[in-house]
């Protein structure tokens, strides 16, 4: 009787054993789980929002594009399938456009006509993807600053 006794005690104490094993192996997997996931999401790059202006600096002796009239900056937007409701000059050396949705775009004499254009391009295509309307786009920056 006593041999089981102390047979059933050796038993269970290497139940014990094994139990506390599997126990500390998982949780040490767990811990390194943890540090690695850890690790992969603290290091990893969030996305980048692309920048519809370009950051190229214009040469010295190229000019920029300057619209003398309100009408050939209006031609402009249209010969790229944006249509214009109003072209209106403002004193700063801004012109503001109204846009036949009802938007509004502020485009800068101080850059270049065609990058702004096509960085409103750009925005407006994405914004269509996306499924939002703008109330203004200002391109007098270098980060264009969108009000909707």
């Amino acid at each position: 009787m006593r041999k089981k006794i102390i047979s059933k005690r050796k038993t269970r104490q290497k139940l014990n054993k094994i139990f506390s094993i599997i126990i500390l192996f998982f949780v040490t997997l767990g811990a390194l789980f943890t540090f690695y996931v850890f690790f992969v999401f603290s290091t990893h790059k969030k996305s980048q929002l692309v920048n519809p202006v370009s950051f190229t600096k214009t040469a010295p002796n190229q000019p920029l594009t300057i619209v003398n009239s309100t009408g050939e900056l209006k031609s402009l937007l249209e010969s790229q399938n944006i249509s214009v409701k109003e072209v209106i000059s403002a004193s700063d050396s801004s012109t503001l456009v109204i846009l036949d949705d009802g938007g509004e775009v502020l485009f800068t004499q101080k850059k270049k006509l065609q990058e702004q254009i096509a960085s409103l391009q750009l925005i407006i295509t994405r914004l269509t993807i996306e499924g939002r309307q703008f109330k203004r786009i200002d391109l007098r920056f270098d980060n264009p600053v969108i009000v909707f």
